[in-house]
């Protein structure tokens, strides 16, 4: 029916609102719009693919319908005509003529059906890899944020290593004063010793 057409024609806008407010409570953290984000975009996809199966079912009974009324009308005429041949067949080339016309909408609403569902696959792929690029994106995230903290843990190592460095550096300098400090005494203390 119309509502079911216009549903189907409007599923891939509706969709991708339900896709968007998925990915912003996503993004958000917020839990519990992103399981309503999520319930709705179920309920979006079943109401789609009701209306697919009402439009083909409606198809099929409207292209039997066609065909029933078809031969009703070839019998009918036939029996009210006789057996006339020129004018039988006549009626028979105009009733062929109307069943090909009335079979010629069903395979075009039946195509219609059938590429709505074709972009509503379309866009759910493109929905599971915008959801496998973010989920590439946060692994990168937290994996830059591990490698920074264990640069900052190496940086904050060899910033003491430095300083201990340092240190010992300058207790071997100490060092060196205090023992050319005691050789000069030393010096001294035997040069006074032979003046005496």
């Amino acid at each position: 029916d119309e509502g079911s057409e216009r549903l189907v024609a409007q599923s891939e806008q509706v969709l991708k609102a339900a896709h968007l407010a998925e990915v912003k409570a996503r993004v958000t953290g917020n839990a519990r719009e992103l399981a309503a984000a999520r319930a709705s975009v179920g309920r979006d996809l079943a109401a789609v693919q009701g209306a697919e199966q009402g439009m083909a079912r409606a198809a099929a009974e409207k292209k039997d319908a066609a065909y029933n009324a078809y031969m009703s009308r070839v019998l009918n005429r036939v029996r009210a005509k006789g057996s006339r041949p020129a004018e039988s067949v006549g009626d028979l080339a105009k009733l062929g003529e109307q069943a090909h016309r009335d079979m010629a909408r069903a395979r075009d609403i039946l195509g219609g059906a059938q590429g709505e569902r074709a972009r509503i696959e379309r866009l759910l792929a493109n929905d599971r890899a915008e959801d496998q690029t973010q989920k590439v994106v946060r692994d990168a995230s937290r994996h830059s944020a591990e490698t920074l903290k264990d640069m900052g843990a190496i940086e904050g190592d060899r910033a003491r290593l430095e300083r201990e460095h340092r240190a010992a550096e300058g207790l071997s300098a100490r060092a060196r004063t205090l023992d050319a400090a005691a050789r000069k005494a030393e010096a001294e203390a035997a040069q006074a010793a032979r003046g005496a």
